[in-house]
């Protein structure tokens, strides 16, 4: 029957039309048609097709339930109908309706491919696998649909039975970019990185335009420590002449060649780069990196700098949660919120661990903790204790900005911490919506947000200069010592005796993050080595994995007179491994302008002297703190001319770091005092929490 409506002249030609996308004269020409051939299923049926190619879904399904209607036997109206259901989304009818077309031809192969993507959209993982197997075995040579499968075992993490498939697919088309980039991704999530390398280069080879190739290779370059050549990769994806390259590709490869750069230390490029990415697409991630890593610049401009946040905040459309100070004055304790994607093992945790532990136990508070790091996991040694002392603790990862202040809110939190300010995987715009009358700024970030919802930042009396105005919107709320302590300490690993005792020369050490490097600080430490006799120079981290990222660094020293031998380059290191290594230094040096944080605390408790100048920054004046709080006050310093002779001079007086170190050993608790910051904490929170009440 339906081959005697095809073999049908009028018929034909309207199919024809069809084909060649001529659906107007296709349409007028049914039409026409409709009024010699009245109720005709088969012209229904092509009159859906148009309706379904024009995406005019709710014509299309109207027609093809009318095929149905006058002809129930006709598979492929069920079928035409099932893939309207499927593009709109409505899967379980179109499973409804490509099983009623296996019912009446069973051997429609393309019905059993369609089901597979309709089960795995619907989660019935074992019958989409069972609908593709079954096509693949009627239809062997269809790529797609190994692809397809191969990608469900992916997701399933089961790569032995995802190899086989995507080896069969290979088998049709050695050259296919797809299959070779899947496979790809099986041997990156082995991480076999060399394997995984070979096929993603092969699928850029085949297809020069495949962006999300670039991407990979990149990132399998980068986990491999070899920085500079997944440089190479974006330069190549940037520098190709595409008449379709997408502006959004173009945006986001900028952007992850700006945050490469960064990470080794290229400011100077990552900058520009970041211009070119937010010029593309004012996509907030792209923004907020950018404001982090200007932080680090060593020609920092703090109207430069809000001028950045203000194209953050330019992008956002947020209005704040109309507080109720009403619905505060029952609470019998003060409700404290954490908001925060580094409540596990991190610079953060290691900082603010103790300091929560010990204020939980305080009967005024309730804690609550909500955690932003969807791969914490409950292995984790810091992750388990933050559970343990907290009241409440709640995994926010999938909740947007407003899902999340609402439930802040309706927690009703009084005092809401912001730990991570432009750090990877904040969440400023929660504190945006105000879910909290008091909001501050502590330990993860040291510059201000610019964001006038957040009320202050906790700092101290030696970070704090007389500019302060001009780096931060927030208000200060001091504490009376020191900003913020180490409370995760590896106590059986520090040795007594000064390093140089044992080398007969003095190692100097740096471990803080290679784009806090810059080539002024270069240009200082080379002065130093260069007058200090034997001495060496010690620097971790992990960009120095990557062998020509050490030699731009060999290089820049040498071309201030520093031997290579002077130079200790070590990559990524385990954290306890990090903390023997500060027995083999005789002096930390700090960055400037933006000096070391935990590094600097880090240093401190393994009875380290710590070297550092001050500028008029937050970020520049922690190391100033830390000595001040000693009273280590000669190791500070306002000048590059009085650190280098100040460094010169310590290192070449043996006695002078002999006692300064037993000095540190004996001295150093005071620092890390956590039960009296905890007390100084809750005072200046009890305060701000009764200066909030007192003002209506």
């Amino acid at each position: 029957m339906i081959a005697a409506f095809e073999s049908n002249k009028d018929f034909k030609y309207v199919l024809d039309l069809i084909q060649h996308k001529k659906f107007n004269e296709a349409e007028k020409k049914i039409y026409d048609l409709k009024v010699v051939y009245l109720n005709n299923f088969f012209l229904e049926n092509l009159h859906g097709t148009i309706f379904s190619f024009r995406e005019d879904y709710e014509n299309a399904q109207n027609k093809f339930e009318k095929v149905i209607q006058l002809e129930p036997n006709f598979a492929d109206g069920y079928y035409n109908l099932a893939t309207i259901f499927l593009k709109i989304k409505k899967f379980d009818s179109a499973v409804s309706f490509f099983n009623k077309t296996l019912e009446i031809d069973k051997n429609f192969y393309n019905a059993y491919f369609n089901l597979g993507i309709c089960y795995k959209e619907l989660e019935q993982i074992d019958n989409s696998i069972k609908s593709y197997n079954f096509y693949i075995q009627n239809v062997p040579n269809d790529l797609t649909a190994y692809i397809n499968l191969g990608k469900i075992f992916i997701d399933l993490k089961q790569f032995n039975k995802a190899k086989d498939i995507f080896n069969q697919a290979l088998s049709i088309d050695l050259s296919s970019v797809e299959v070779n980039f899947n496979i790809g991704l099986i041997f990156f999530e082995e991480k076999k990185f060399s394997i995984a390398i070979n096929f993603f280069q092969k699928a850029i080879n085949f297809d020069k335009s495949f962006y999300f190739a670039y991407i990979k290779l990149a990132e399998a370059l980068i986990v491999s420590a070899r920085f500079i050549e997944a440089i190479g990769v974006y330069h190549k994806f940037i520098s190709l002449d595409l008449f379709n390259k997408k502006t959004e590709e173009l945006a986001d490869c900028h952007y992850r060649l700006a945050n490469l750069q960064s990470n080794i230390g290229d400011l100077d490029n990552a900058f520009k780069n970041y211009d070119i990415a937010i010029s593309y697409s004012k996509n907030i991630n792209y923004i907020k990196s950018y404001i982090f890593h200007y932080n680090f610049y060593e020609k920092f401009n703090p109207k430069k700098y809000f001028e950045l946040i203000n194209i953050y905040l330019n992008t956002l459309d947020i209005k704040n949660i109309s507080i109720d100070k009403f619905r505060y004055q029952k609470a019998k304790k003060i409700r404290i919120g954490f908001l925060s994607a580094d409540l596990r093992t991190h610079a953060v945790g290691y900082q603010i661990i103790g300091i929560l532990e010990k204020l939980s136990l305080d009967k005024d508070y309730e804690i609550y903790l909500y955690n932003l790091d969807k791969f914490t996991q409950l292995t984790d040694e810091i992750t388990v204790r933050f559970k343990i002392l907290s009241n409440f603790w709640f995994d926010v990862n999938e909740m947007n900005a407003e899902e999340l202040s609402k439930k802040i809110y309706s927690d009703e939190i009084q005092i809401l911490f912001d730990l991570s300010g432009y750090t990877t995987n904040n969440f400023l715009e929660v504190f945006l919506y105000k879910p909290a009358p008091i909001q501050i700024s502590w330990a993860g970030y040291l510059s201000s947000t610019g964001i006038k919802e957040i009320d202050y930042i906790i700092v101290d009396p030696y970070v704090v200069s007389e500019d302060f105005d001009n780096y931060f919107i927030e208000k200060p709320l001091a504490l009376n010592n020191i900003w913020s302590l180490l409370s995760v300490f590896e106590n059986n690993l520090i040795q007594n005796e000064a390093p140089f005792l044992k080398k007969n020369y003095v190692t100097f050490g740096s471990f803080n993050s290679i784009y806090k490097i810059n080539k002024n600080i270069v240009k200082v430490w080379s002065n130093i080595l260069n007058k200090v006799y034997l001495s060496k120079l010690k620097l971790i981290n992990f960009a120095f994995n990557d062998e020509g990222v050490k030699k731009n660094f060999k290089d820049l020293f040498y071309s201030h007179g520093v031997k290579p031998e002077q130079l200790v380059f070590l990559g990524s290191v385990k954290r306890e491994e990090l903390f023997y290594h500060y027995n083999d230094i005789d002096i930390a040096l700090d960055t400037f302008p933006y000096g070391g944080g935990t590094t600097s605390l880090e240093a401190t408790w393994m009875s380290v002297p710590l070297l550092t100048k001050f500028e008029k920054s937050f970020l520049s004046r922690c190391g100033k703190s830390i000595n001040a709080n000693l009273g280590l006050n000669d190791w500070v310093c306002e000048t590059d001319d009085e650190y280098v002779n100040k460094a010169i001079k310590f290192a070449t007086n043996e006695d002078f770091l002999i006692k300064t170190k037993d000095y540190l050993m004996k001295n150093k608790y005071k620092l890390f005092d956590i039960d009296a910051f905890t007390r100084n904490l809750s005072s200046a929170l009890k305060k701000v929490w009764n200066d909030y009440n007192a003002n209506f």
